[in-house]
């Protein structure tokens, strides 16, 4: 049975009530099924279709709950910021292979203030109904497009070249490591420590971008890349506000200072910034990457994509 919510304490034990689980849920005889992913009925909506009946239905101002929303991720993410980036140094010898998708599950209260119920790691994508199939197929097709699989560096140079003729591009497809690689050289980790030890925003926000070194290019390409291929995905962090959250972070972060330095200099002129890349990128800039021992030289990948 689904039964209204209720706080009485005797009704603790209605797992129907008292967990929003879907798989759960549909075991009720009082659930309904819905197939429409722009429609307003049954027991499971879309997130657009709420804000839809939230705003038109209930006068909600919907751009205020996002906003919340976002404050409410971004702090969830920075809260297991610190040991995720310690596992990444532990086990990652590049950053190709670092990707997660969370799945966030938050409830309103009577005052449409969210709180965080759940954080589930590798979310189910199985699509049991068109519905789903309207929500997850897009997510995951996003999801590749960020994450940027290479091809295989394993193909013969004519296999290759063919390749290169038919999709109409001058530039390699196969994966390069020089790219994702963790390897500082003496300047950049001066320039690292540097920054870290700043007191104030004032001190990098201008400065970190003056001298671009091959690793901070390649930061920045892959992020530009990634923002081109986000679809349906908001981007909360970084953007030229969220600054403000640095000081959640156990201590400085330099990867944080630098994109909110690129975020106030190309958020309005995204073609700019791309073009100063570029032109780095054909003096080969990021490619240079200094020949030493990986494990010595792995440093935190702060930026939170969410």
């Amino acid at each position: 049975m689904l039964f209204k919510y209720s706080s009485d304490l005797t009704t603790i034990c209605d797992r129907y009530m008292h967990l929003t689980n879907y798989s759960i849920n549909r075991l009720s005889s009082h659930f309904t099924e819905n197939e429409d992913a722009n429609a307003c009925q049954g027991h499971k909506w879309t997130l657009r279709s709420l804000w839809t009946y939230m705003e038109k239905e209930r006068n909600i101002d919907v751009k205020k709950l996002w906003k919340s929303l976002e404050d409410l991720v971004v702090k969830t993410v920075i809260s297991g910021e610190s040991p995720m980036s310690k596992m990444c140094r532990s086990n990652l010898s590049n950053r190709y292979n670092a990707y997660e998708l969370f799945g966030i599950d938050v409830l309103f209260d009577e005052y449409l203030k969210p709180w965080i119920l759940e954080v589930n790691i590798s979310p189910s994508l199985h699509s049991s109904s068109p519905l789903d199939l309207a929500v997850k197929g897009p997510l995951v097709r996003d999801i590749m497009n960020m994450v940027g699989y290479h091809i295989p560096n394993k193909m013969s140079y004519t296999t290759h070249n063919i390749l290169l003729k038919t999709l109409g591009v001058k530039s390699p497809l196969c994966y390069d490591k020089r790219l994702y690689t963790l390897n500082l050289s003496a300047k950049e980790k001066e320039k690292q420590e540097y920054y870290t030890n700043v007191e104030s925003r004032v001190e990098y926000i201008d400065s970190i971008l003056d001298d671009l070194l091959p690793d901070d290019i390649r930061h920045l390409i892959l992020y530009e890349d990634e923002l081109t291929q986000s679809g349906s995905f908001q981007k909360v962090f970084p953007t030229t506000s969220t600054f403000k959250y640095h000081q959640y972070f156990e201590g400085s972060r330099y990867y944080n200072m630098l994109f909110d330095a690129w975020e106030c200099k190309y958020n309005n002129n995204r073609k700019d910034g791309i073009a100063v890349l570029e032109k780095l990128c054909k003096l080969k800039n990021h490619l240079e990457v200094p020949d030493i021992d990986v494990e010595q030289s792995k440093v935190t990948y702060s930026i939170i994509k969410i």
